[in-house]
């Protein structure tokens, strides 16, 4: 139809690429590129250059597609903080744990409040000896204490909690 001449094939514009017809672009070892930067015999359709990888846009990752955000070591991150290797969608960054959003809690998914050793808290006090607490209430001694009242009695709590 029009362009140069490849091995017999037809190019309708760009470059001569080893017998294969390149539409527009950048010249790839035998493949097509439509656009974009030279990756290692594959299509790159805009954005970086991935170790022979397709890159949508964004950041360089360790040969794997990253859509938006932060490089995380040959992960795909959406968005957000890095975690080791890990998909943190917005939040703290959490030992290899995803956190949706709040505090950080030794490698565990803290939906929102306060930290408490490895356990989730929904929202409220702290608690020192692992319990989760729902709402509000301080925990001494490990017992859970709900709106004003010992729901687990021990030595510690008694009724002095909000006394």
């Amino acid at each position: 139809m029009c362009g140069a001449v490849v091995n017999g094939c037809v190019v309708m514009c760009g470059a001569i690429v080893n017998g294969c017809v390149v539409m527009c672009g950048a010249v790839v070892n035998g493949c097509v590129v439509m656009c974009g930067a030279v990756v290692n015999g594959c299509v790159v359709m805009f954005g970086a250059i991935v170790n022979g990888c397709v890159v949508m846009c964004g950041a360089v990752v360790n040969g794997c597609v990253v859509m938006c955000g932060a490089v995380v070591n040959g992960c795909f991150v959406m968005c957000g903080a890095v975690v080791n290797g890990c998909v943190v969608m917005c939040g703290a960054v959490v030992n290899g744990c995803v956190v949706m959003c709040g505090a950080v809690v030794n490698g565990c998914v803290v939906m929102c409040g306060a930290v408490v050793n490895g356990c989730v808290v929904r929202y409220g006090a702290v608690v020192r000896f692992g319990a989760v607490v729902m709402c509000g209430a301080v925990v001494r001694g490990g017992a859970v204490v709900r709106d004003g009242s010992v729901a687990f009695t021990d030595l510690y709590t008694k009724n002095r909690l909000f006394g």
